[in-house]
């Protein structure tokens, strides 16, 4: 079993339940010896209270994670910091953040911050539908780990989230991804949310013949027989909403089958001190 996940969010987000210490109770009965929170980076424009966390929580969060360590430190290791999105005109926000917590992984869930006169964000969770998106979504990853600010990348593949078909720029993402991967040996993270989403039917236009598949939209096997291929750093992530998802290792277990037999490049240890 990996003994560390990054990959953790709490209730500030809006969408997740438990207290900070039911998370760390968790996961330390479930046999983690290092817990990372990552809750959703806040922006001081939105006010999404259903998505994550108000810019002013920001430093109730921090004193709670540091009294957290201090809290449980003969019992397991404990950092935290944001699951954050890159984007162009946000980069002066991200390194302000960066310099306030432990880590920040990348979770990138949209394309761009419109908002409208009260300051609601605009965008769907399925924001990368069309192949324009999806190689826009490979530039935005291969951007955001040039900063040298991300520890991991969550949900590579959570592109498929907003399609039904794996396109060749699809596949051209995909190896895009891994190939930023590689270079800044950053992690490659197999979420285990995905499966929480359900199965769709799925056109492999990638190959020919194209191929119909049921599938999660993540961990999407089109997507890691590329990073298998190519040798990328990985791990696993539970995206964890709550503390019994710790202890759910049936999720592991379908994210196992999924990729089967796939010679993927696993990391030991976890990508942060």
């Amino acid at each position: 079993m990996q003994k560390f996940n990054l990959h953790t969010h709490t209730f500030r987000c809006g969408h997740a339940s438990g207290t900070d210490d039911q998370m760390v109770l968790s996961a330390i009965e479930a046999g983690f010896e290092l817990l990372g929170f990552s809750d959703h980076m806040p922006y001081p424009q939105l006010h999404l209270p259903t998505c994550r966390m108000f810019w002013d929580q920001r430093q109730e969060y921090t004193d709670a994670m540091q009294a957290l360590k201090i809290k449980y430190q003969d019992l397991i290791q404990l950092r935290f910091g944001y699951e954050a999105e890159y984007l162009d005109d946000q980069q002066a926000l991200l390194e302000q953040l960066h310099g306030e917590v432990d880590y920040l992984i990348l979770g990138q869930h949209f394309k761009a911050i419109e908002t409208n006169p009260v300051y609601e964000l605009v965008y769907d969770y399925d924001a990368y539908n069309n192949d324009e998106d999806v190689l826009f979504y490979a530039a935005q990853i291969e951007k955001a780990a040039a900063t040298g600010w991300f520890a991991m990348i969550a949900h590579p593949d959570y592109f498929m989230l907003g399609r039904r078909t794996f396109t060749p720029a699809c596949a051209e993402a995909a190896r895009r991804i891994c190939a930023v991967s590689i270079k800044r040996q950053i992690p490659l993270e197999i979420n285990l949310n995905g499966v929480h989403y359900g199965k769709h039917n799925y056109q492999i236009r990638s190959v020919s013949p194209s191929q119909q598949i049921s599938s999660y939209a993540y961990p999407f096997r089109p997507f890691w027989e590329i990073a298998a291929q190519m040798q990328c750093p990985v791990c696993y992530g539970w995206d964890a909403h709550a503390p019994l998802v710790l202890q759910d290792f049936s999720r592991l277990e379908i994210a196992k089958q999924i990729l089967e037999d796939l010679p993927l490049n696993f990391i030991d240890q976890a990508p942060i001190q």
